[in-house]
């Protein structure tokens, strides 16, 4: 499937996280259902999961205007547009009030603030933006439903082990990238339990 990225987006590439977290779950070969990918870019993951089947539909979410034209652009030359809602939207706004059996954040790697450009896709400083995921999630997940996110070694612990505390969080895979020095970590994740209910 041919993707077209504009100037200013993250471009995905082989060793990239989109093309890690892609393989992971073709390769875990786990039915996705109604699917919320937050962060969609240029619209690699869920249209991909889409045509591989793993996804029935997508509902795919970014704050970036220019990204969710283009994603739309290529949902359309990949004939997927009538199974995938592309919108504009800061994390789970234009979400709000639905539900879905898996939301996907490939979630910006650095959480560490550093010198010279960052890129929204690779950077959030101080762990804002994976602190709102964590927070948030469960409120658009179906019960049963699945949570699915990448991680690093660049990534703030702390946050991913109070996350771990109010559910099952297993390690889907791990792969190192010696070009960057980095842990490529994808999670997969269930729902918190009820309050009052047992872990």
């Amino acid at each position: 499937m041919e993707i077209q990225v504009a100037p200013g987006l993250y471009h995905p590439h082989e060793a990239s996280s989109s093309a890690f977290i892609l393989r992971t779950l073709l390769r875990e070969g786990r039915p996705l259902g109604e699917l919320l990918e937050l962060g969609c870019g240029s619209g690699v993951l869920g249209l991909a999961l889409l045509k591989q089947g793993l996804a029935e539909c997508a509902t795919m979410l970014d704050i970036d205007a220019v990204a969710v034209a283009v994603a739309a652009g290529n949902a359309l030359a990949a004939g997927l547009a009538d199974r995938a809602r592309i919108r504009r939207s800061d994390l789970f706004a234009a979400a709000e009030g639905e539900t879905f059996d898996s939301v996907l954040f490939n979630l910006p790697l650095q959480h560490r603030a550093q010198a010279g450009s960052n890129h929204p896709a690779l950077d959030d400083a101080d762990g804002d933006l994976a602190r709102r995921f964590f927070q948030e999630v469960d409120r658009y997940l179906k019960p049963g439903g699945a949570i699915y996110f990448s991680y690093s070694n660049l990534s703030d612990p702390a946050l991913l082990a109070d996350f771990g505390r109010q559910r099952k969080v297993g390690l889907a895979a791990a792969e190192w990238v010696a070009a960057s020095g980095v842990w490529l970590l994808v999670y997969r994740a269930e729902a918190a339990p009820p309050a009052g209910a047992d872990n």
